[in-house]
């Protein structure tokens, strides 16, 4: 006997706006509060985890329905952290840095 499987239709979006090349001042300072991912291996006794939460903050890079992406250091662009839309909680301004 076997199994009938219906194909995953997934569609992906394209970003619409144009990348940043470089932040510029002024730059907006922000914490995101996002969820993750949670796996564990061998036996668990929580059949009903809760995704772990975590606040980041950084300078406001982009800011699009599909992601939100901050860095860490300006001029120069430093690490950068890209956020799916889907696991942000929220997300503050705490700041803006002028020079």
């Amino acid at each position: 006997m076997s199994k009938k499987t219906t194909p995953l239709d997934l569609k992906l979006t394209p970003a619409v706006e144009e990348p940043a090349k470089s932040l510029t001042l002024p730059a907006k300072i922000v914490v995101v509060k996002w969820e993750d991912i949670q796996s564990e291996t061998g036996w668990s006794e929580d059949l009903d985890p809760e995704p772990p939460v975590f606040n980041t903050i950084g300078y406001l890079v982009t800011k699009t329905k599909r992601k939100v992406v901050i860095c860490d250091t300006i001029p120069g662009n430093g690490t950068i952290t890209v956020f799916p839309s889907g696991c942000i909680l929220e997300i503050k301004e705490i700041g803006t840095l002028t020079e």
